[in-house]
């Protein structure tokens, strides 16, 4: 891939839970064979990505603890923390809306993304303040690490993208600010 001119490969990692990734998000990966590609790609000096979701049904606070401690321990170039989101149609909607709580009836459909700052339903013990806390910790404990900051510091663009950086880590890290409008 490299040789062909390939820079940068993307993971959809999704858990740090085994038993999520098999049964609730039904991937045929484990997080072994993650981390192997992780290696390979590493090996192969791509940058990577990581994409991480966080609030499924059936998560657990434990179960998000291993989804940060996977993306800390992986130390993806970029790493993407997500919250869940149910599109109506899907298998997720109907499971939520029989067993969970939906809080996003009357949404403008247009205008979700997994990428969105709100927890979109409750489901079990999972309650929304605890999914957003996890997000919100996720994006402080990977991005805050002095290791990181070196990197972002060091890089070429940083000054002049500075203020973008500033108000991107207010929103993501410390959750302050309003997003702007897709």
């Amino acid at each position: 891939m490299k040789a062909a001119g390939c820079k940068r490969v993307g993971f959809g990692v999704e858990n740090g839970d085994d038993w999520m990734l098999r049964h609730v998000i039904k991937k045929g990966q484990t997080v072994d064979m993650v981390r192997q590609a992780f290696r390979w790609a590493k090996k192969a000096k791509l940058q990577t990505m990581g994409f991480f979701i966080y609030g499924m049904p059936g998560e657990t606070e434990e179960s998000m603890e291993k989804t940060t401690q996977l993306a800390l321990e992986l130390n993806p170039d970029l790493a993407h923390f997500l919250m869940a989101a149910p599109f109506p149609g899907t298998e997720m909607w109907e499971i939520l809306e029989k067993h969970g709580q939906v809080f996003s009836h009357n949404m403008d459909w247009s205008q979700i993304a997994i990428q969105d700052d709100q927890a979109h339903f409750a489901f079990g013990d999972l309650d929304k303040e605890t999914i957003e806390h996890k997000w919100h910790e996720a994006h402080r404990r990977f991005y805050l690490r002095p290791s990181r900051i070196a990197r972002i510091v060091i890089r070429g663009d940083t000054w002049r993208r500075f203020p973008y950086y500033l108000r991107t880590a207010g929103s993501m890290l410390l959750g302050l600010g309003e997003r702007e409008a897709a």
